[in-house]
């Protein structure tokens, strides 16, 4: 598979930034570890969290390890993707979409939870002085 890797980034005042990479692999894995190829640095993220495999003439993501993926508002092992579907894996949005040339798919993807505002809320939140 030839997929096309889109980043997107917002910034504060209101701007985007979007950085692309391309990647080919018969089973796309997605997580922390370096050995991924969508490689996603951030705690929550498990060292492998998920693979985008072939079968035939659809797509599937599936959970590599002991958690649950949330596609389309669902929480479930393994779910088929169709142009336009989005999971989570970890604080990031990832939408599946047709491909702009040659590639067989396109994901983009987006920080939607970040880490900083998540800790400032958890400590608001505590009655630790």
């Amino acid at each position: 598979m030839k997929i096309l890797i889109s980043h997107i980034t917002r910034k504060k005042r209101g701007g985007i930034a979007t950085r692309n990479e391309y990647t080919e692999a018969d089973t796309i894995t997605i997580g922390r570890s370096t050995s991924c190829e969508l490689n996603l640095l951030d705690p929550r993220v498990l060292l492998e969290h998920a693979q985008i495999i072939k079968e035939l003439d659809t797509y599937k993501v599936v959970s590599a390890g002991n958690t649950l993926l949330e596609v389309n508002g669902e929480l479930v092992e393994e779910g088929t993707l169709k142009i336009g579907d989005t999971f989570l894996v970890g604080p990031y949005k990832i939408i599946f979409e047709v491909p702009s040339n040659d590639e067989d798919f396109k994901l983009s993807i987006e920080l939607t939870k970040n880490l900083r505002s998540q800790v400032s809320d958890l400590v608001s939140r505590s009655n630790i002085d």
